[in-house]
């Protein structure tokens, strides 16, 4: 499954490939501590920190296996004519970027892991 996160961070606009970095849990937590991404599709105005100062670049993960995931409901998602809700349930992740495409905002595909806490 491929989940998206918005961020505001200037200089993910900046990153190349090989690039690596780590995205760290937000203050926000609107649904739980963890650094939020949603399901299918980039959702830039479910972000605070990119209502307030705008996109930077959006985060594109594949995801195979929830374990370790928090996950909005999906019938919930459905209900509201949004995408689910994914995060990291208070952990850090790190990613590398393995491709960068460049349009309104550059969107980063990356591989990711656990960052070690």
């Amino acid at each position: 499954m491929k989940i998206y996160h918005a961020s505001a961070w200037r200089a993910l606009a900046e990153a190349r490939v090989g690039d690596e970095f780590v995205l760290h849990p937000g203050p926000q937590g609107a649904e739980g501590r963890g650094v939020y991404f949603s399901e299918g599709a980039p959702r830039p105005s479910a972000s605070d920190s990119c209502y307030l100062a705008g996109v930077a670049a959006i985060v594109a993960l594949e995801v195979t296996s929830p374990e370790g995931w928090w996950r909005g409901k999906a019938g919930l998602a459905r209900k509201f004519g949004r995408p689910r809700t994914w995060h990291t349930d208070g952990k850090s992740i790190r990613v590398r970027v393995y491709a960068v495409e460049r349009g309104e905002y550059p969107l980063l595909r990356c591989e990711w892991r656990w960052e070690a806490s």
